[in-house]
């Protein structure tokens, strides 16, 4: 997603993007939509503009304890600030971005990527209750329940103790 000068120095206000999913981008990640919505509001600011917004993420992951596809939406808020004062940018400032008086557009696709990466979790569930595969027979324990004996208080890690003996 590009923005030019000329409109980030007139203001934007709500105004509404969509980025297509099917960005090289967005290489890796699944989405159950065609396109990511972006809603961005611009401000002056000395040497810069200040951008604040929010995007939509229609998620599809995989969960990790079931295996099963599931879909999660996810509204992630931004700001960011746009600049050619050179003395506010630091490797540490993510979001201060250089955007210098010679430069007439600037390109977002990469910082929405990572705004887009970043919602992603550590730990996918479909349902915080999910029950998972069983360990037996494979069978996806929130649809069928399964004849398998699970034996109470075996320790998976008990030939590994006897090691440390």
């Amino acid at each position: 997603m590009k923005l030019l000068r000329s409109e980030l120095a007139g203001g934007i206000q709500h105004k509404l993007f969509d980025i297509p999913t099917d960005s090289p981008v967005l290489d890796g990640l699944n989405f159950y939509k065609d396109s990511i919505r972006c809603e961005i509001t611009s401000e002056p600011i000395p040497d810069g503009f200040k951008l604040i917004g929010i995007i939509s993420i229609p998620f599809i992951e995989i969960c990790d304890r079931c295996l099963e596809d599931y879909r999660r939406a996810c509204n992630a808020e931004f700001e960011l600030w746009l600049t050619a004062n050179d003395q506010l940018i630091s490797a540490t400032e993510a979001d201060i971005i250089w955007f210098p008086y010679t430069m007439e557009e600037i390109d977002l696709n990469p910082v929405f990527h990572d705004l887009v990466a970043l919602e992603e979790p550590m730990k996918k569930l479909c349902k915080e209750d999910c029950q998972g595969l069983c360990p037996h027979c494979g069978i996806n324990k929130n649809k069928h329940t399964c004849t398998c004996e699970t034996r109470q208080g075996a320790n998976p890690w008990g030939a590994l103790e006897k090691l440390i003996r």
